[in-house]
């Protein structure tokens, strides 16, 4: 091939090329649980989660290959595990996260304040999301907000079609039956449970009973063995390792005079799948369902 034609062909893609256009990525502007606008030039591409129900909503959402760190407690998938770790939820490290050049940290807290968040966000050199489920349909919302964020419509929309079943049949399950009495045992020395206020003690809520610290006005707040007594629940809820629900009566509350102990009606339900505002919340839905209203779920 000549000079000419070789001149030809360069003039002909600079031709071709400059009839294209360019692709832009838009501008995004999202609100987060706390009421934050957050302003990113582009929709993310690296992501920093400091928090296990945020690692497990995004891996449900097929946006894993966006998450370049999470915390030593994000264990949920597997894959979790292998993501470079920024530290615990409440410690991360914030030289760490900054070398990792986030579009956006997410986190997870229902206690924090705006301004804490603003003092993190110029720590770590990069826009925070806050999400602070406070209910089962807080967290179907921050499943949906995330999914939106990171541009992933069908996945998005499967794992709220789950969480949508599981609410629905439980409601279906327990509807018109008698709701017993419920304690949640958060922890047991010293003691602190969850309230109405809570993600988790919506689970009771939904799964047709009643918790005993519903109108608490903190979403975990400390509770003394006197007032338990007093309240004499007909079931006790507390964390369990693993993924089976299992009888187990708090040690710290052996002791007491409670009809739940008496009667054996103890449970620990997997505890991940309770203490974490993220698709398998709809796991623990059924298990404290099962456990308020056996009856109705049969073997």
């Amino acid at each position: 091939m000549n000079i000419q034609r070789l001149l030809k062909c360069s003039l002909f893609l600079t031709s071709l090329l400059g009839s294209c256009h360019t692709v832009v990525a838009a501008p995004v502007t999202v609100t987060d649980d706390l009421g934050r606008q957050i302003r990113l030039p582009h929709p993310p591409r690296r992501v920093v989660s400091l928090a296990p129900s945020v690692t497990e909503i995004l891996f449900a959402v097929g946006a894993q290959d966006k998450l370049v760190g999470d915390t030593a407690f994000c264990d949920y998938p597997e894959a979790a595990k292998k993501i470079a770790h920024v530290g615990g939820p409440m410690t991360p490290s914030g030289e760490v996260i900054v070398a990792m050049r986030p579009d956006i940290v997410i986190m997870a807290d229902q206690t924090i304040t705006s301004s804490e968040v603003d003092q993190l966000s110029r720590k770590f050199h990069a826009p925070i999301y806050v999400t602070a489920a406070a209910s089962y349909a807080g967290t179907e919302k921050n499943i949906a907000a995330l999914g939106a964020l990171v541009g992933r419509p069908a996945q998005t929309k499967a794992t709220l079609d789950a969480m949508a079943h599981a609410r629905r049949l439980v409601q279906k399950a327990v509807a018109g039956k008698p709701k017993p009495k419920a304690f949640l045992v958060i922890w047991d020395k010293p003691l602190m449970t969850a309230s109405g206020a809570s993600f988790m003690g919506d689970l009771v809520r939904l799964a047709g009973g009643t918790n005993v610290a519903e109108k608490t006005p903190t979403p975990y707040p400390l509770y003394s063995p006197e007032s338990l007594v007093r309240d004499n629940p007909d079931i006790l809820l507390t964390g369990a390792d693993g993924t089976v629900t299992m009888h187990k009566t708090p040690a710290g509350l052996a002791r007491l005079q409670l009809r739940a102990i008496r009667a054996g009606r103890c449970f620990g339900v997997p505890a991940d799948w309770t203490n974490r505002p993220g698709p398998r919340l709809r796991w623990g839905l059924l298990e404290v369902a099962k456990a308020l209203h056996p009856e109705a779920f049969g073997k």
